[in-house]
């Protein structure tokens, strides 16, 4: 078994496997049907928003790479002190 599908198989394990379903939600799906209509690309109500929403969203992503290798699942708690 190659090194890097430990990688994957511990992301596939709660409370990961969450975060993995809602990642390319966050970061694709919802950003893409929202900025369709050309009036949302125009419009700062709509678009910083979804900016922040992406912003976000990378965070998570780099939570999920680095967490599951630093900490055991049932010690995780949510990392306050990586949104600083």
């Amino acid at each position: 078994m190659p090194e890097e599908t430990s990688y994957f198989l511990t992301r596939l394990e709660n409370p990961w496997l969450s975060l993995v379903i809602v990642s390319p939600v966050l970061n694709f799906l919802f950003p893409l049907f929202i900025m369709i209509p050309k009036s949302s690309k125009f419009n700062p109500k709509v678009y910083v928003p979804i900016s922040v929403l992406i912003l976000a969203s990378q965070w998570l992503n780099y939570v999920l790479i680095v967490i599951p290798e630093v900490t055991t699942a049932s010690t995780w708690k949510f990392p306050w002190l990586e949104l600083g």
